[in-house]
């Protein structure tokens, strides 16, 4: 008794559909290397357990869009076989056998692996899971685990049957000689394949935002209270995967224009306000930088909250730009050549006493620099003219490092030194240029166990990197950031606000790089 279903030691079939048999069982192969290829890539990357495999793994571009089609794949081959084969028989030809009870039983076994595969990954694609999409896809990943180990089994039983013979039938059922059979059942399967991938197209690129237009002057001073703000289209996105892993981050958007500038507020809960980012401590082999995995771009305690924006002209350039490079460490972001889109980057630390973010960009391959500290694939932020801020240290070192600046007075580092992993009431742990002075050993007095912040604040972004106005504040448990951007600007780094482009937003909790991500993006409609 297996599912339900009653079996003997056999069980007769029809041994039909050559010609599909044949072609699915390829079509398969190359899709099964495909989602492993690109859902191991995911796996690992998002479950800390697993990072071993790195070294021996892989990356892969645009990975998360492969992955989608490697779904339709399978959608498209599984309701080709249940509706074409399992029903109709397709009857030419077809021949009675005695099928021994191990081959139907690893058949049903990939089914059903098959089906919860489909399930949760609709589930996931959809939106659908909720506050289960953590558990859901641990689903995914066991049962996609599990699919691997089944088809292993069904190999070596069709193998026990009949040697590499059967198993070459298998992928070579079809006959060259009945070219009219092979192109019809080819056609309709590329059809059906082809409408799944349309459906696909249509949903991700179909959750239009329209965006009011209204009068008067905005301040953008992340409290939205302008009478405005009333007016502005309201929705709420689901993101996920950030860290840590097992909770979603709703994320309220509203958005509003003037003709001139897109606005936009984005409100999020974050119970701990993080406002450190990699300080320095006083050992007795001198300062130290608090980190745990900053040299594998994955530092998620010793960080600043951030959120980002990212803009792009087709419906999965996010997922396009995802880039995991295993050999080389997390990966990170890239796009194809002569193709970017557009980053705007809030760090709640860095961008604390400016009136912008930083306006960044996802581009091509940057060249990597000697002595660089972590390569960067196509992440990079705009040109700046000055201003901006620095690292209080010239050359990283995990043991020790030199700061650039200690501040003028000694006293004004006693806010610092009470300071608790992401208290509410924290101070902002950054000094301001003209607050400090450079560096000398005769001024390094302080005692052991002092904190001294990293960040040193020169003056606001000035250039390309300054085209985004943006301020955020932290109340009630909630991130509330407004921001601003000329529809068209001069910079090169920068997509053109108009119709049709899409958005997608990204939360950052005291997290280096793990950031909550929708697949789904919003398509603007902007009034007139």
């Amino acid at each position: 008794m297996l599912l339900g279903i009653k079996l003997g030691q056999v069980m007769p079939v029809q041994v039909s559909g050559r010609i599909f048999l044949g072609i699915a069982h390829w079509l398969a192969l190359l899709i099964l290397l495909l989602s492993l290829w690109s859902g191991l890539n995911l796996a690992i990357d998002q479950r800390p357990w697993l990072y071993v495999l790195i070294p021996f793994f892989p990356g892969m571009q645009a990975v998360g869009m492969w992955h989608q089609i490697a779904a339709v794949g399978w959608l498209g081959v599984s309701i080709f076989y249940v509706y074409f084969f399992r029903q109709r028989r397709l009857k030419t030809g077809d021949v009675p056998v005695r099928t021994p009870i191990a081959h139907i039983r690893s058949r049903q076994q990939i089914y059903v692996c098959l089906l919860i595969m489909i399930l949760t990954g609709c589930m996931l694609l959809l939106d659908l899971a909720g506050v289960f999409a953590w558990w859901v896809r641990i689903i995914h990943f066991s049962a996609a685990i599990f699919f691997s180990l089944c088809l292993l089994w069904h190999v070596i039983v069709e193998w026990r049957i009949g040697a590499w013979k059967r198993i070459g039938r298998l992928f070579f059922q079809f006959s060259f000689r009945k070219v009219a059979a092979t192109s019809i059942t080819t056609s309709a399967l590329l059809m059906l394949l082809m409408f799944i991938f349309g459906v696909l197209y249509w949903w991700q690129s179909s959750q239009r935002i329209s965006v009011p237009r209204v009068a008067g002057e905005i301040t953008i001073d992340g409290l939205a209270d302008e009478v405005q703000w009333r007016r502005s289209s309201n929705i709420t996105i689901q993101t996920y995967y950030g860290a840590p892993y097992d909770r979603a981050v709703p994320v309220e958007i509203q958005m509003m224009n003037d003709g001139y500038s897109l606005y936009i507020h984005a409100k999020w809960p974050d119970l701990t306000r993080s406002m450190q980012h990699l300080p320095l401590v006083k050992t007795a082999t001198g300062w130290k930088v608090q980190q745990q995995r900053l040299l594998q771009a994955d530092e998620i305690q010793f960080y600043e909250d951030k959120f980002a924006v990212l803009i792009g002209e087709g419906p999965w350039d996010a997922l396009r730009s995802v880039f995991l490079a295993r050999s080389e460490g997390r990966g990170g972001h890239l796009m194809p050549d002569n193709e970017l889109v557009d980053v705007w980057h809030w760090k709640s630390v860095r961008n604390e006493r400016f009136a912008n973010l930083d306006d960044a960009h996802f581009g091509s391959a940057l060249q990597p620099l000697p002595g660089q500290r972590r390569y960067s694939w196509g992440y990079a932020s705009d040109p700046i003219i000055a201003g901006g801020f620095q690292e209080n240290w010239a050359y990283f070192n995990a043991d020790t490092v030199r700061p650039n600046r200690l501040p003028r007075k000694p006293e004004s580092l006693q806010n610092f030194q009470a300071h608790e992993h992401n208290p509410k009431d924290a101070p902002v742990m950054g000094l301001h240029w003209f607050e400090t002075q450079p560096y000398t050993k005769s001024l390094d007095s302080y005692p052991l166990g002092t904190i001294l912040p990293s960040v040193v604040w020169i003056h606001p972004n000035e250039g390309d990197r300054a085209d985004v106005r943006a301020a955020g504040v932290w109340r009630d448990g909630y991130w509330h950031l407004e921001m601003a951007r000329n529809y068209v600007t001069d910079s090169d780094f920068d997509k053109e606000i108009k119709d049709g482009v899409y958005l997608w937003f990204a939360t950052f909790d005291h997290s280096q790089t793990r950031h909550t991500y929708h697949l789904r993006p919003l398509k603007l409609s902007l009034e007139k």
